[in-house]
């Protein structure tokens, strides 16, 4: 079972610079990689005002989710941004209360062959677990918030404590591997 990040990023590796996995159109944003679970999407309404593709349903409660619009909050109020809209897209019926960790910036397209040329630039992200009353874990998270012109786009995954590979480090590899399309 430890090997199966290696393998994680060992696909993400192989993935072509010319194809990629999933294009946004209206915010321009390729994807050169997703997991199984994303590829493809299950598209919502994607307008040029907004729009979200969400992972199809798994066994293991793992699921992820990508949405965009027309909003963009400025990198000094992106943190608060991100936390606000995290909580308010995950569904009240999730077992459990949400904790949220400490923003951080991280820079996106970073296993991107397209890095130099059209990367999605610097990145806010936020780490979340689902606990029970007493403290338990239940499951665990990472958001992620890129800002393109005018456009706000949320990735984020959810996973049960256990899952191999997580969905952070999943969620990780996603913005790794995007860019700025066109």
């Amino acid at each position: 079972m430890r090997y199966i990040p290696v393998l994680l990023i060992l696909a993400a590796a192989v993935a072509s610079a010319d194809d990629p996995a999933y294009v946004l159109d209206f915010p321009g944003i390729a994807f050169g990689w997703l997991p199984t679970e994303l590829d493809p999407p299950v598209e919502g309404t994607l307008t040029e005002e907004a729009g979200a593709v969400a992972s199809s349903p798994t066994t293991q409660g793992t699921e992820y989710h990508i949405s965009y619009r027309i909003e963009n909050p400025g990198t000094g109020s992106a943190g608060a941004w991100l936390e606000e809209r995290i909580q308010s897209v995950i569904p009240p019926d999730m077992p459990g209360i949400m904790r949220l960790g400490d923003t951080t910036w991280d820079q996106g397209s970073s296993r991107s062959p397209h890095w130099e040329n059209a990367s999605v630039g610097l990145v806010v992200e936020v780490n979340f677990n689902f606990i029970t009353e007493s403290g338990n874990v239940l499951a665990n998270g990472r958001a992620v918030g890129l800002f393109v012109g005018d456009y706000s786009i949320l990735v984020y995954g959810i996973s049960p404590l256990g899952v191999s590979p997580g969905a952070p480090q999943v969620v990780d590899e996603i913005v790794a591997q995007a860019y700025l399309a066109g």
